[in-house]
């Protein structure tokens, strides 16, 4: 606008405001930790979520995004679409960076890799004998899907739902299961 100077000392000063972008940060079902500056008088916060959020960033600010954690899978890295920032990779140091930039819509997503157990199956039964001993006897076979045997062992990816089968032999009746971790 215009200003009319009087006969003083008129001193004018330009007020500005730092523009804030919405980022979103989506930890696809992990928990993340995250801290950015905000408003016009760039104040700092960190927040920690599980679900996808909107945070409204300073332009031209640097956020720190932790590496997310969720059970059964490990972090791989994290993707942006939508930028006019930049992604810096530092999550060999557990976390990464995010430049925000001019006109910003980021959506910064976790990429993940599910992790697989070994799950081992024996069709080992104990048969007591006369003496009231116990010996290691075969008493059928069992299968995971579709592998049998009477002693299996293969990595399921965490979350799956597997299918245990036990067929007795003739003269043997499957009792159920027995777990130890």
């Amino acid at each position: 606008g215009f200003y009319t100077f009087g006969a003083g000392n008129d001193f004018a000063t330009a007020k500005w405001k730092i523009q804030n972008y919405p980022i979103t940060i989506d930890p696809v079902g992990g928990e993340v930790t995250v801290s950015y500056y905000y408003g016009d008088e760039l104040n700092a916060r960190t927040q920690t979520f599980a679900e996808s959020k909107v945070l409204d960033m300073a332009y031209m600010s640097t956020a720190s995004i932790g590496n997310p954690t969720k059970t059964g899978y490990n972090f791989e890295r994290w993707v942006e679409t939508n930028n006019e920032g930049e992604l810096i990779s530092g999550q060999d140091e557990g976390l990464t960076k995010y430049k925000v930039g001019l006109n910003d819509k980021a959506v910064i997503t976790a990429t993940w890799t599910v992790i697989a157990y070994p799950l081992r199956v024996q069709a080992w039964g104990d048969a007591a004998n006369l003496e009231g001993t116990y010996t290691n006897n075969k008493g059928g076979t069992v299968a995971i899907g579709e592998t049998t045997g009477t002693d299996i062992e293969l990595y399921v990816d965490y979350g799956t739902k597997t299918t245990l089968v036990a067929t007795p032999d003739t003269g043997y009746e499957f009792r159920g299961w027995s777990t130890a971790v």
